[in-house]
């Protein structure tokens, strides 16, 4: 089961911790529910960034998560896609609200 941290400065639209699980769900193939999003509002500073923690899936079901995640967060919180960004650190697949970068 992943989990997902949002930690952002920014106030979080409702909905919007569904709809990042729902996008990790679709694109790792997992049954809805199956993703858990914890949101942790920083101190200050525009941005956010999303780290999943979750045991390996194949490499393009992570890669393409992460990448929806990025434009989902960038659309959703209404911010420059570079100002936004998603990792699944083990092993090591990160991505902006433009892509991938892993």
């Amino acid at each position: 089961m992943p989990f997902v941290q949002l930690t952002t400065g920014l106030p979080v639209p409702p909905g919007l911790a569904g709809r990042l699980a729902a996008c990790f769900c679709d694109a790792l193939g997992l049954a809805e529910g199956d993703v858990i999003v914890q949101l942790v509002p920083a101190a200050a500073g525009p941005g956010a960034v999303a780290v999943v923690v979750g045991r390996p899936r194949p490499a393009e079901a992570m890669r393409e998560s992460v990448e929806r995640a990025g434009a989902l967060l960038a659309e959703g919180l209404e911010l420059d896609p570079d100002l936004v960004f998603v990792s699944w650190p083990d092993p090591c697949v990160s991505a902006t609200g433009r892509g991938a970068l892993t």
